[in-house]
């Protein structure tokens, strides 16, 4: 809940939360190193005191980096997630992801996410689910130290 001061904030900014930031500050820490390009690039991952690829900061172009690099594998069940992956939602189904969270916690097949856009701690996939039952979503089993 509390945000890390070496990172900038995105909430508010008009780019639909701080989500994916938290995301990527969390890959980062867990092994993902950087990759350079046009900040505009699917294929560009990086953040930096004055700038960052826009796969660092949207849903969306977290969803292509991941797949196309790959940086992890798409899970078949929410239920596999370990703590650590990532799941992403697409709130309205149109094939666009709007949402971004960290699986910080399990306990047997019960997952728990945490999140930035309303700065959540924990929380359990089953209250997420019950408030967006027609969503689509896609858990990463992230790889965790890329070479």
């Amino acid at each position: 809940k509390n945000y890390n001061s070496a990172y900038r904030n995105f909430k508010g900014e008009g780019n639909g939360g701080d989500c994916t930031n938290f995301v990527s500050q969390s890959m980062r820490a867990g092994g993902w190193f950087d990759v350079s390009g046009f900040y505009q690039s699917n294929s560009a991952w990086w953040y930096n005191s004055l700038n960052q690829s826009w796969t660092w900061v949207n849903a969306h172009r977290f969803w292509w980096f991941t797949y196309t690099r790959p940086r992890g594998t798409t899970a078949p069940y929410i239920s596999d997630l370990r703590v650590g992956d990532s799941l992403e939602i697409d709130f309205n189904r149109d094939g666009f992801i709007d949402h971004n969270m960290v699986v910080t916690l399990k306990s047997g097949s019960n997952i728990y996410l945490s999140y930035h856009s309303e700065d959540t701690l924990d929380e359990p996939f089953q209250d997420i689910l019950s408030r967006n039952p027609n969503a689509a979503y896609y858990g990463w089993l992230i790889i965790s130290s890329i070479k």
